[in-house]
């Protein structure tokens, strides 16, 4: 009897070592078991932060306004800190998240990149916008859809900070648009400021040194006409009163001297 009590022994001990086993690797299974909403959202959710990150940074090397360049730095941080909590849940249920934002997020930086002065904060703050609406409707569809409770709450945390960059990409927006461009800068000035100097020509109204010059020269054109007409009166003048010789008349051969 004591024999065989051995070998049953060991048989529950495998039993229940077996059984841990299992339950152990169900538990351990279970993380991540997603669904495709949830999968999407983490995958969907990081590159978007890529993409701000790194608009964020280009706004902050290449915008004319001190505005756009500081909402840059703002997307950089939030959208850096939004991603690592991202990262974290991915860790968690075993997705595999990409290394860099979607082909279209790329390509619509480089859309910015083309720019410059204003035109570079223009587009960026257009794109900046649509990037922001489409993620408020990316998250507002994990809060409809999703199964997993704590990527939900991450959802519902990002919207607080995406309706915020909303907000503040509209006070921007309102805030280049309401400044002067440089060119209506200029056009206001030259309005206020009386012109210093108009060149005189058809039709020209405000003259200044140039009429002068004008004056001058039709004065001294006139002077050397009147003292060539002064010359030519004198001369024929002169030629009109000037001794007139009377011709020798020819003494004849042979004849004697005249006599007067």
């Amino acid at each position: 009897m004591k024999r065989s009590s051995i070998p049953i022994a060991s048989l529950a001990l495998a039993a229940l070592l077996g059984t841990w086993g299992v339950l152990a690797g169900a538990a351990a299974g279970a993380a991540p078991n997603l669904t495709a909403q949830d999968r999407s959202y983490l995958i969907t959710a990081h590159q978007s932060h890529l993409a701000e990150i790194a608009a964020g940074r280009d706004a902050q090397q290449n915008a004319r306004s001190r505005s756009v360049k500081v909402l840059g730095g703002v997307f950089v941080t939030d959208h850096t800190a939004l991603d690592r909590d991202i990262t974290a849940l991915a860790d968690k249920y075993g997705v595999r998240l990409p290394d860099t934002p979607t082909p279209q997020q790329r390509a619509d930086l480089v859309t910015v990149q083309r720019n410059a002065g204003a035109a570079y904060d223009s587009e960026w703050l257009r794109m900046e916008t649509i990037a922001h609406q489409n993620a408020k409707v990316t998250g507002a569809g994990e809060r409809v859809e999703g199964s997993a409770r704590d990527i939900i709450d991450e959802a519902q945390a990002e919207a607080k900070v995406i309706d915020d960059h909303l907000n503040r990409l509209a006070a921007a927006r309102s805030s280049i648009a309401a400044s002067p461009s440089p060119t209506r800068t200029a056009t206001a000035q030259n309005r206020s400021t009386p012109p210093r100097q108009v060149p005189a020509g058809n039709g020209g109204q405000a003259s200044g040194p140039g009429r002068a010059d004008l004056a001058a020269a039709l004065a001294f054109v006139g002077t050397l006409l009147v003292i060539a007409a002064m010359a030519a009166i004198a001369w024929r003048y002169a030629a009109t009163w000037a001794p007139v010789s009377r011709p020798v008349p020819e003494r004849p051969s042979g004849s004697r001297p005249w006599s007067w």
